[in-house]
């Protein structure tokens, strides 16, 4: 994709103001305060929507803002617009922006292409008054941001992650791992309970087993009595058991005289 034309129709103190961009590098030069970087704004707003609380929106309320390209696109130009509500003139109507990719933002385009004077100006201080390593320098000359802060952020980023002290509740990783270990500790109860149950229904398998046994125990023993009882009856009816000396004896074993 490549802009060749930007026009700024209602835009900060402009309007009908239009920038031709050839197929090399455009340099565009002018003394303070004619318009470089409001040109730079209207492109970035063009790309990236306009901003609620617009700094440009003093000659024009923020609604009446127009800025107009022509954008080269796979072989095919077209004429859009940016206004408050939204980009127009692609195929399919507002909302197509076909440059927006994963990752990118507003913020991120303007410090990798939008390089502006005062950027330039910080970076140039930076090193004449020799702070930072150089590396660090250049960096922030070339990108308009500060290596330190960026590691600052890279580092707040990394412990909103993950700390290595246990005190550390709030950050992402530990968050993890506690509900880790709280559901393990209840798929390990689960587990417990299930071995118990288990048991106690082996425990009753094994007591109704034994009450079965004792019960055909008890059958066999009554049947046995019943049949003992039996015998003595008819034995009294053919007059008892005889002892040798004369006496007599019950079926019970208890001697009479």
């Amino acid at each position: 994709m490549r802009i060749t034309r930007l026009v700024l129709e209602r835009y900060g103190a402009f309007a009908d103001r239009a920038v031709d961009l050839g197929p090399g590098l455009t340099l565009v030069l002018g003394p303070n305060e004619t318009g470089k970087s409001t040109a730079l704004d209207a492109l970035a707003d063009l790309l990236w929507s306009i901003p609620q609380q617009s700094g440009r929106a003093f000659r024009y309320p923020r609604k009446e803002l127009r800025v107009g390209a022509r954008v080269l696109l796979d072989g095919v130009e077209h004429e859009v617009v940016r206004t408050a509500s939204g980009l127009v003139g692609f195929e399919g109507g507002g909302g197509g922006e076909p440059w927006r990719g994963d990752g990118d933002d507003r913020a991120r385009w303007l410090t990798s292409f939008g390089l502006s004077h005062e950027m330039l100006r910080l970076g140039g201080q930076d090193l004449f008054e020799a702070r930072g390593d150089l590396a660090a320098l250049v960096f922030r000359a070339r990108s308009g941001r500060s290596v330190h802060r960026l590691l600052d952020e890279l580092t707040a980023r990394a412990d909103a992650l993950y700390k290595q002290h246990r005190g550390s509740r709030s950050v992402v990783t530990r968050q993890a791992l506690e509900r880790y270990l709280e559901v393990d500790g209840e798929i390990a109860g689960a587990m417990a309970d299930a071995t118990q149950v288990r048991r106690a229904e082996e425990d009753v398998a094994a007591l109704a087993r034994r009450a079965e046994t004792a019960a055909a125990e008890l059958r066999e023993a009554e049947a046995g009595h019943l049949g003992r009882r039996r015998g003595c009856g008819s034995r009294r009816r053919r007059g008892g058991w005889r002892r040798p000396g004369g006496g007599s004896r019950s079926c019970t074993g208890r001697g009479r005289s």
